[in-house]
């Protein structure tokens, strides 16, 4: 998504009065979640909740869109089903962009969000299809635009501050967002990018753990949008911004990049889950362990005694290190 693109979906999203919407949740022994989803536009308008006795609501902007392209009108069809699921179909036309130079394309958007009592969180799926007869694509955004962001913290699997020469620093402390007209936070995940004419992103750090994480200290809770490393963009990007003097507003947005659509392609899917928290990053880096084993245990076919011992990640070598493997951070970061 280019910053103008991104800058009018903004404006768009300003919050308006709304007259109903509708609701999934999803309630276990310590926590619960719930979103909101206007009537009118289907979008996520409210997410809420509560992490043992501290509750928490939140006014948003949150749905999934192709870059350059529009809705079009009376063309959002909101379904219930059962077990509290709901369904969100638009049908959007794009125009050319930065990703293609044709116009009036022409695709499809389903969301289908689904409450799922096992991880005690709401499934957010969007899958994309374009039955245009030649091959296109357009950046495919996944975004939460928070109204109320005042004194809350950003969290993510990559590098949140620069590395500092020849001194310790702590790479998974949260931080305040920076603003829109400071310096964006971008985050590549996936393969990599080697367009020119974005030489910002080409430097941009990698993500170890595809997650956005929301923390409000104040109240000890916290709201991730967990992206499942299941998935496989050819290329993706988080970026994650602040609005304000005082971060009244924020923004993340999470791009998938590069699929194909078009000339009969099969339809495009990405997962997120939606998980209420402990104002803490281990929480929903805990959810993600739990839920996605495969990508944080070995298998066990796999000889890890030759790895077994003490062990270290840091990037400052300077002084001795009593371990048997260390490991510097930054490699994968």
């Amino acid at each position: 998504m280019t910053a103008v693109s991104l800058l009018v979906m903004i404006a768009f999203y300003l919050p308006a009065p709304s007259t109903a919407c509708l609701s999934v949740s999803v309630k276990g022994v310590d926590r619960s979640v719930s979103i909101c989803i206007s009537q009118s536009t289907g979008e996520i308008e409210t997410i809420a909740g509560q992490v043992g006795d501290r509750s928490f609501s939140h006014s948003v902007s949150g749905s999934t869109r192709l870059d350059g392209c529009r809705t079009n009108e009376n063309m959002v069809l909101i379904d219930q089903h059962p077990l509290g699921a709901i369904s969100v179909n638009r049908t959007v036309t794009c125009h050319p962009n930065y990703w293609h130079h044709e116009d009036n394309l022409t695709a499809t958007i389903n969301e289908m969000f689904t409450p799922s009592p096992e991880s005690v969180s709401i499934g957010w799926k969007a899958v994309v299809q374009s039955s245009e007869i030649a091959y296109w694509t357009t950046s495919i955004d996944t975004s939460l635009i928070w109204h109320d962001y005042t004194n809350s913290l950003f969290w993510t699997g990559g590098p949140l501050t620069e590395i500092p020469v020849n001194q310790s620093y702590s790479p998974l402390d949260p931080i305040m967002l920076p603003t829109k007209t400071d310096t964006d936070t971008f985050f590549r995940y996936g393969g990599g990018k080697t367009d020119i004419r974005d030489p910002k992103v080409l430097v941009a750090p990698s993500l170890v753990i595809p997650a956005a994480t929301r923390i409000d200290p104040h109240v000890d809770t916290g709201v991730s949008l967990l992206f499942s490393p299941e998935d496989t963009p050819v290329y993706s990007l988080l970026n994650a911004y602040s609005i304000g003097a005082h971060q009244e507003m924020a923004v993340f947005n999470y791009s998938r990049q590069y699929s194909r659509l078009g000339n009969k392609s099969r339809e495009v899917a990405f997962s997120q889950d939606i998980v209420a928290h402990e104002g803490c990053w281990r929480a929903p880096l805990a959810w993600m362990r739990e839920q996605y084993k495969s990508y944080f245990y070995p298998d066990s076919r796999v000889d890890i005694y030759s790895l077994d011992g003490p062990g270290a990640y840091a990037d400052y070598t300077g002084f001795k290190l009593d371990v048997r493997v260390n490991e510097k951070s930054h490699v994968n970061l």
